[in-house]
């Protein structure tokens, strides 16, 4: 009988991982499982959202300085922290969501083999420096082959992601796809809420177009801001941005000079993005690789179309042009087009949101499935 469960992840900053790991264990909190989560970091926006019922445990401060020198010894210092928080606090499960614990945690089950061990991969990862694949640093590439070997199941949030898993693991069995889940009665909730009147303001009556992501080179946002230029010369749109990261001040730079501070504005991160979703009539991603962003099921849950540059999990998801559509990565001219043409064509929210019912991406139907997985 499953009575306990730890997740493990790197913070609980803003971000679709993030997201899935406050859902997972709050699901698991309303079957009265007992959950711990482990985190390496004390970035906690999302907390307000963590059931109260969860144990949090972050780091020892002592092991993140020493992290700090060096990678080296940031694995190191997460994996000391991980085995003295494993030989105090017992548990019979150990799901590891991100880049780092996907890294260190399977490596416990040398000290603690009879911890059942799960790692989720969220990205297409390549040990090849493919294109538009999540291109890992050599060391990890050399202990993540061994990592995902000793794990005793390997989650890939999308079809692709197991594709390219399945280069480093061949064994069938031990690689299952989830899709990464949102909890849609929080969603339908939290997008009614008031918005500040500034931004009302700003957007004055003119078509919305909405993009969620972190200010990071993986997420493009140049190529999306570009194309929001070409799109003005026929078109008067608004676009918001809602995420924070190390490119907020090249960013803000590039809407500077591209005179478009009338038109884009950077929200930072918002606790309830759901808000501003609700005012668009379109979602846009314009990253440079994906594994199955929790943004594209939140979009969908809320009847709104999207536009994603070419990464798998759009490829996926993306079933037809009632839902979306798909253009190449950094081609900024053919997603003005796009973005033109969808926001001249009528959309059917309730075929969206229907879709959105079939793919069974609520965290009660993924609950569901990772409980087959642990014991």
């Amino acid at each position: 009988m499953l009575n306990n469960v730890t997740l493990v992840l790197y913070s609980l900053a803003t971000g679709g991982a993030e997201k899935m790991a406050i859902d997972l264990s709050n699901e698991f909190i309303n079957n009265n499982i007992n959950v711990n989560l482990f985190l390496f970091s004390k970035e906690m926006s999302l907390m307000n959202y963590l059931n109260e019922k969860v144990k949090v445990q972050i780091l020892n401060d002592n092991f993140y300085k020493l992290g700090k020198i060096s990678k080296i010894l940031s694995a190191f210092s997460f994996f000391l922290g991980l085995f003295f928080f494993f030989k105090k606090n017992k548990t019979d499960n150990i799901v590891a969501i991100g880049e780092w614990p996907n890294l260190i945690v399977p490596f416990l089950k040398l000290i603690f083999p009879k911890i059942n061990t799960l790692i989720v991969e969220q990205n297409s990862i390549s040990f090849h420096n493919e294109p538009g694949k999540y291109n890992l640093p050599n060391y990890f590439k050399i202990l993540s082959k061994y990592s995902y070997s000793i794990s005793d199941k390997i989650i890939a949030v999308s079809k692709d992601v197991k594709l390219n898993l399945l280069k480093v693991n061949k064994d069938l069995t031990k690689i299952e796809v989830i899709n990464n889940p949102i909890n849609s009665d929080i969603i339908n909730k939290l997008k009614n809420e008031i918005i500040d009147s500034y931004i009302l303001d700003f957007i004055k009556n003119r078509r919305v177009i909405v993009n969620v992501a972190r200010l990071h080179p993986q997420k493009d946002h140049k190529t999306l801001i570009l194309a929001i230029n070409e799109v003005l010369k026929k078109l008067d749109v608004v676009l918001l941005i809602i995420g924070d990261g190390p490119e907020k001040s090249k960013l803000q730079e590039l809407i500077t000079t591209l005179k478009l501070n009338d038109n884009i504005i950077l929200l930072g991160n918002q606790s309830n993005p759901y808000k501003f979703m609700k005012l668009a009539k379109l979602y846009v991603q314009s990253s440079l690789f994906e594994g199955f962003p929790v943004v594209f099921s939140e979009s969908l849950s809320l009847g709104l179309p999207i536009l994603s540059t070419r990464c798998d999990s759009s490829v996926e998801l993306i079933k037809d042009e009632k839902i979306g559509r798909i253009v190449n990565i950094g081609d900024f001219k053919s997603m003005s087009i796009s973005i033109n043409d969808m926001l001249h064509y009528n959309y059917d929210t309730s075929y969206i949101i229907n879709y959105f019912n079939e793919l069974e991406l609520d965290i009660k139907y993924t609950y569901c499935k990772y409980k087959n997985f642990l014991i």
